[in-house]
């Protein structure tokens, strides 16, 4: 337990993580993952290049508590004048999956395709766009987790 500086015993609270640094397509919007049963610690990482692309990046990583403790989500964004070219979204949990680093699901576009990981292999995929795919792979991480707490869709 922290004690405060005068050494009364009074618990210090930590201090509240800083608001994005910038502006991107998830910046605005609270993730659907964030409620009591499954967000531990919002880690927040900006980066700005101020340059004639100004390329922007952006990283969230949610970690996971109760049953699903030693997981995380986690979403790299960046994007040049304004449009999403890179990124990579992943639920990662060593105790479902040990393949893939842990990667239970995941999309991103490294190695110049679209493409899905799940449980250690990847499949290409369509890109129709970036917010459909968030809510796609935010609709499936619900999906596992009804799986795995047992109850039918």
């Amino acid at each position: 337990m922290r004690t405060s500086a005068a050494g009364t015993g009074e618990r210090s609270l930590p201090r509240p993580l800083p608001e994005p640094a910038i502006d991107h397509p998830s910046a605005t919007a609270k993730p659907v993952w964030t409620s009591n049963d499954y967000t531990a610690y919002n880690q927040g990482v900006a980066k700005k290049k101020d340059k004639p692309g100004e390329i922007v990046c952006s990283e969230n990583i949610v970690r996971l508590k109760g049953k699903r403790k030693g997981g995380y989500l986690k979403e790299t964004v960046r994007m040049v004048n304004g449009e999403v070219v890179g990124y990579a979204l992943a639920y990662v949990n060593p105790r479902i999956c040990w393949a893939d680093n842990g990667r239970v699901l995941g999309y991103d576009n490294a190695h110049d395709y679209h493409h899905r990981h799940f449980m250690g292999a990847v499949t290409e995929v369509e890109f129709v766009g970036y917010d459909e795919l968030v809510s796609k792979f935010e609709a499936e991480v619900h999906e596992l987790w009804r799986q795995e707490d047992g109850k039918q869709s």
